[in-house]
């Protein structure tokens, strides 16, 4: 199964078309080759649905703005609960 990559629709987005690569800001994406910090490139789109794409590797979802910013903040304070030194032993 691929992994389903959500995408920030608003920032920088311009479209995208089978066949072509697209210019994306991934919001949750798990490869330590991309950044969820700025514009990636993916892998040419080889299926395009109303935004909904799949690559090879990814099926890509877009966001509206204001979700992904809820997403991002939700992460980030996730990330900030969630420390080695906040996490209490199995017992």
């Amino acid at each position: 199964m691929k992994p389903v990559v959500l995408y920030n629709r608003s920032a920088g987005f311009v479209g995208v078309k089978v066949g072509e690569r697209a210019s994306i800001y991934p919001l949750n994406h798990t490869s330590d080759r991309v950044s969820n910090h700025q514009i990636a490139t993916t892998s040419p789109i080889i299926n395009e649905d109303n935004g909904v794409f799949e690559t090879l590797n990814t099926i890509y979802v877009p966001l509206r703005i204001d979700t992904a910013s809820a997403f991002k903040n939700i992460v980030k304070e996730a990330s900030n609960a969630i420390t080695p030194s906040r996490l209490s032993p199995l017992r």
